[in-house]
């Protein structure tokens, strides 16, 4: 839908916001076989304190990362170019990051349904937070341009995670 030069621009943007997710992926590196072996065991309230515990400390982790980035976005920016040095990009990673603490703060929930047999809920979920992806990038690209595919991907984030966190709830 757009011009090469927003591409690069959303593509930096999304890469600066995923170090939001640097703790969450490496505890969930971590996470993962300890999730399996305590489901197996029939552990589930060490199971649950683990988890709990982690998303404690990957979003203490994050949010210093994510506050640079609310701070900072025109120099972190600009460190890829001069041309990526604008408000549009600025606002597209500031949502982006959003997006990814929302992740952040609800943790591993798609790799808990993974690791205890739930990996079918967990495939559907993401595939049907792909297809909300899909539409809103459809109707939001047009309109607000990177700054919608940063929505689009933000609101897609919120859904799989909310979605995940009511499964594993149950």
């Amino acid at each position: 839908f757009n011009s090469q030069a927003d591409v690069g621009i959303y593509t930096i943007a999304l890469k600066l916001a995923a170090l939001c997710t640097l703790f969450l992926f490496a505890a969930n590196t971590i996470l993962g076989p300890k999730i399996s072996e305590l489901y197996y065991e029939k552990k589930t309230e060490r199971l649950a304190k683990i988890v709990q515990d982690t998303a404690k400390y990957t979003l203490l982790l994050s949010t210093p990362f994510f506050v640079i980035i609310l701070i900072f976005p025109d120099f972190l920016l600009s460190l890829f170019g001069t041309e990526f040095n604008n408000k549009l990009a600025a606002e597209t990673l500031i949502i982006l990051s959003a997006g990814q603490m929302i992740n952040v703060f609800f943790g591993a929930v798609i790799y808990i349904l993974d690791m205890t047999g739930k990996q079918i809920t967990s495939r559907n979920i993401l595939i049907f937070t792909a297809i909300i992806n899909i539409v809103l990038n459809w109707h939001l690209i047009p309109i607000y341009g990177i700054k919608g595919a940063a929505i689009a991907t933000a609101i897609s984030i919120f859904c799989w995670t909310v979605l995940g966190a009511i499964a594993v709830k149950k």
